[in-house]
């Protein structure tokens, strides 16, 4: 399996993992910042954007 390296975004109680392999993931970045996302200060490595989500709430629970 590839690892595939994960910032979050957060709005609210929304949370966004976001691949740093994505083709766009700069833009994607930039339009939720811009909607009122903040950067979170974790990064993570996974498998997928499930598994991510889950080990990111793991470490903040």
């Amino acid at each position: 399996m590839n690892s595939i390296s994960y910032v979050f975004l957060i709005k609210d109680e929304i949370i966004v993992p976001q691949s740093l392999d994505d083709e766009y993931c700069g833009q994607i970045i930039a339009s939720l910042v811009e909607q009122g996302f903040f950067l979170s200060d974790v990064n993570l490595v996974s498998t997928d954007s499930a598994t991510a989500l889950k080990m990111y709430r793991d470490i903040n629970a």
